[in-house]
């Protein structure tokens, strides 16, 4: 039998428990960090790895990507995924309207940051007047799995409609950054929601805006899984909704938050009404409705954003028009209190088209009833000179569809006359066809829109001017 030269069994023995006692490996980074919850105080920040990592979970931050010389633990939360662990760690404390590097840590190894790319802003103090840009995608979640052949996929060309619709944003957006954030309009993890769809679809999709961008969330009805929706993307914005249901715990299906002079607000008819039933009292969507009015009625911002995956007024893959449909109910719904409360822009998907309005208030009813000396407040559509809004009750509404972040859909008519004419190819339709993604910017009293196609081209733009 051999001997071991130059050390003995007692030291193997305690060299093999010493080793036996070392932490396991960090582990690789399975989702890449996300923000939520920005606000001018500080920001969330989200990732994902392995089961196998071990050790504190931790983000470092400060004003140097070379010098993070602040940290905050992380929290483990429930993963919708299956051999994971997610993390979330909330940053606090921080100067309004000021740009911080970060890194996200376990085990102290580096996982992602400590570099140019890694950032956040803190958003500015409400009512301040900082130029914020807002990216809006309707419908994105096409780049998901989808049985095939190998004969059948060869023969397709790619890369998917949202992947050629990243592209062509950063075309046009260049180096400037999303100040106020992405906006989600809903169905970007097509077609259940579920984790991998939303892993492939949405965060292997736009990682690398999604990392220093803030994340504004919005439910779509392909987004049907609501405990995988919710794990992802839960909120608690300043103005958080806090009905009895949720006790003011992070609750991602509505809420409204102040992002500098913009008051964003998100609407959620699917998870609290259409999924049960559409009758109007359907009490989780009475609450919705009461929670709203009680929001805006204290709402002080320039200028107020709906978002909501449902459009109210549309005429491409999907009709508005009747009395019956639940886009019907929804416009009686929502259209008084656009009104009542000067609501700027109203935004929504799942039309998978581009579809805008003129600047309207009053009209309920639907193709037939509309009047356009009655309804529009400003006869331009705001493309060569600036629509020029009145500030208060009556003042009229922008209502977009841009759902077609995925890619567009060549159906519909395009007929209805509250919305703006295009003309393409030498054909006049009022809606546009093809992939897209639209971008809102506001500064001080002025708001820019923009619709970019996935080649980076201005298909739609107008300027809405604010008058107090």
């Amino acid at each position: 039998m051999g001997r071991l030269i130059g050390i003995s069994c007692g030291a193997l023995v305690g060299l093999l428990f010493a080793l036996a006692a070392l932490p396991a490996a960090a582990g690789e980074l399975r989702r890449a960090p996300y923000l939520l919850e920005a606000n001018p105080a500080g920001v969330t920040v989200r990732w994902r790895t392995d089961t196998s990592s071990a050790g504190p979970a931790l983000v470092r931050y400060g004003a140097d990507p070379g010098k993070l010389d602040h940290a905050v633990l992380a929290i483990e939360i429930p993963s919708a995924a299956a051999n994971a662990h997610d993390w979330s760690a909330k940053i606090e404390g921080l100067t309004p309207n000021t740009k911080y590097y970060y890194s996200v840590e376990l085990a102290l190894v580096t996982l992602a940051g400590g570099d140019e790319q890694h950032y956040f802003y803190t958003t500015p103090a409400a009512g301040q007047t900082e130029k914020m840009r807002f990216w809006c995608l309707g419908d994105s979640g096409s780049n998901r799995p989808r049985p095939s052949t190998a004969e059948a996929a060869l023969k397709l060309t790619g890369p998917a409609g949202s992947v050629t619709v990243r592209t062509g944003f950063q075309k046009f957006n260049g180096n400037q950054p999303l100040r106020g954030g992405i906006v989600l309009l809903g169905d970007n993890g097509n077609p259940q929601g579920t984790d991998i769809q939303y892993q492939s679809a949405f965060f292997q999709t736009f990682g690398s805006v999604l990392q220093n961008s803030p994340l504004w969330p919005c439910v779509g009805n392909h987004d049907m899984v609501r405990n995988v929706y919710g794990q992802t993307f839960a909120v608690a914005p300043n103005q958080v909704n806090q009905d009895a249901n949720n006790k003011g715990e992070h609750y991602p299906f509505y809420y409204s938050a102040d992002i500098g002079n913009v008051h964003l607000v998100v609407l959620d008819p699917w998870q609290t009404w259409w999924t049960s039933n559409t009758n109007l009292n359907h009490r989780p969507w009475r609450q919705q409705v009461e929670w709203l009015e009680a929001d805006l009625a204290r709402n002080k911002q320039d200028w107020t954003v709906f978002a909501n995956h449902f459009p109210v007024y549309c005429d491409g893959n999907y009709s508005s028009n009747g009395d019956g449909g639940q886009l019907a109910l929804l416009r009686k719904e929502l259209v008084p209190l656009c009104d009542k409360y000067g609501v700027d822009l109203f935004l929504s998907g799942h039309d998978h088209t581009y579809q805008r309005s003129y600047l309207i208030s009053g009209n309920l009813g639907d193709s037939n009833t509309f009047n356009k000396e009655q309804h529009v407040k400003f006869a331009g559509d705001g493309r060569k000179e600036p629509i020029v809004k009145r500030a208060g009750p009556e003042g009229g509404t922008i209502y977009i569809v841009s759902g077609a972040a995925g890619g567009g859909r060549p159906s519909g008519r395009f007929e209805i006359p509250m919305m703006i004419p295009f003309t393409t190819n030498g054909k006049t339709l009022r809606g546009i066809i093809g992939p897209g993604s639209f971008v809102f910017e506001t500064e001080g009293l002025t708001l820019r829109g923009w619709e970019i196609d996935d080649r980076g081209n201005v298909v739609d733009n107008f300027t809405v001017v604010k008058q107090k």
